[in-house]
């Protein structure tokens, strides 16, 4: 008697959609990244595709990472101009690797990807889940203090001008991105409240970014590991520009050089105009040596204007290091007020530097180490937020067939 074939369930096939992932790669990508791995080991066909591309084929699953390359970076001046061309990019790519291999569902953890996540969703039937982390609009808003009497020439008002007229452009795509998808999440209560205000049909499921310390494996920064032991390093996470607080950094070194046992560390890259006194520069850190630098200071610095979560702090946080913060945005929500870190509600470097003061010279106290490692390890648990992508991905594929 023959036995009774049994039937295989199919694989699962998603496509995930970042900007950069393979170098400087930013929140965004490090979430992007660990949901991929997490749908691997779940047993899906997860691919990644990424704008930038990678120095080198050294990735363990490369056989499912793609990238558009570097053609879309060619001949662009204007940053709002070089996002377009590599949207345009992606939405190339997106259909190609759709054609060979049929996805259920595209997830696009950037607006970059909104023309590829529409297309397939409108002419390949695939399921759409967006992640909004931060609307791009309210980013570049900072920088609307510079008005005409810093443009030193018309070329420079021209630029200033298109570039507004183009980011409004890619706020429109954003948005058509949002109201469009299937399913929508985002990193933070803060940012859903933004993400309703601009999109008021949308409902976003809130998944909030996290940090796994599982088996980090620790590598020096060669110009830090001279201080250590000798100095308190106070370190600032992030793109050198002024929506992250560069220039608060930069007046609060100024107010700090009569300390010479702080060091101010900046490990990022730098956007705005460099500061050489009393900050050192690092540039991009490996995951290696971020959590090198991270374990080595006793303080990290968040003077952020616009912060839709915060990822540096809960990645500082759950190496033990606390956080001083500005409270606006996500870090509200993330940095736990006296027991992970401190929230201040002015961008006064004055404010800031006398706080920093107090808890170096022993006037304020540094929370154990160890309890807030625990507490934000505990708060920000990768495999929770990670399960929570995965049911919210297997809920679009149900909805879009109707199951």
């Amino acid at each position: 008697m023959c036995k009774p074939t049994q039937k295989s369930v199919p694989r699962k096939r998603a496509l995930l959609v970042t900007f950069d992932v393979f170098r400087h790669k930013g929140g965004s990508a490090r979430v992007v990244e660990a949901e991929h791995h997490a749908l691997v080991q779940r047993g899906w066909d997860a691919h990644l595709l990424a704008v930038d591309a990678p120095e080198a084929e050294t990735l363990a699953d490369s056989r499912s990472v793609f990238s558009c390359g570097d053609d879309w970076k060619t001949g662009f001046e204007l940053g709002a101009g070089r996002y377009q061309a590599a949207a345009l990019s992606l939405w190339e790519k997106a259909r190609w690797l759709n054609t060979k291999f049929d996805y259920d569902v595209i997830h696009a953890h950037h607006y970059v990807g909104a023309w590829a996540m529409i297309d397939l969703k409108n002419t390949g039937g695939v399921a759409s889940v967006f992640t909004c982390h931060g609307i791009r609009k309210h980013h570049v808003s900072v920088y609307r203090h510079e008005d005409q009497s810093a443009w030193k020439d018309s070329n420079a008002a021209w630029k200033a001008g298109t570039e507004a007229a183009m980011t409004e452009a890619m706020h429109v795509l954003e948005v058509a991105c949002i109201n469009r998808a299937d399913l929508v999440s985002c990193v933070s209560h803060h940012t859903a409240a933004e993400l309703v205000e601009t999109c008021p049909r949308v409902s976003p499921m809130v998944i909030e970014n996290f940090y796994s310390v599982d088996d980090r494996i620790q590598e020096p920064v060669r110009a830090v590991e001279p201080m250590v032991g000798s100095s308190t390093i106070i370190s600032f996470v992030g793109r050198w520009e002024r929506t992250k607080g560069c220039d608060i950094v930069f007046d609060l070194a100024e107010r700090l050089r009569l300390h010479p046992e702080i060091n101010i560390i900046h490990a990022g890259d730098v956007l705005d105009a460099p500061y050489h006194g009393n900050v050192t520069h690092v540039g991009h850190l490996s995951d290696s040596e971020l959590t090198w630098l991270y374990k080595h200071s006793s303080l990290v610095i968040m003077p952020s204007r616009y912060e839709p979560c915060g990822l540096a702090a809960i990645e500082a946080m759950c190496n033990g290091t606390p956080v001083l913060a500005h409270a606006v945005g996500g870090l509200q929500e993330v940095v736990a007020e006296n027991e992970t870190g401190w929230l201040l509600r002015s961008l006064n470097p004055e404010l800031w530097a006398a706080r920093i003061l107090s808890l170096v010279n022993g006037s304020d106290a540094f929370p154990n180490s160890q309890k807030v490692s625990k507490t934000a390890c505990t708060r920000f648990d990768a495999h929770e937020q990670l399960d929570k992508y995965c049911k919210l991905l297997e809920s679009a594929i149900s909805e879009r067939s109707g199951a």
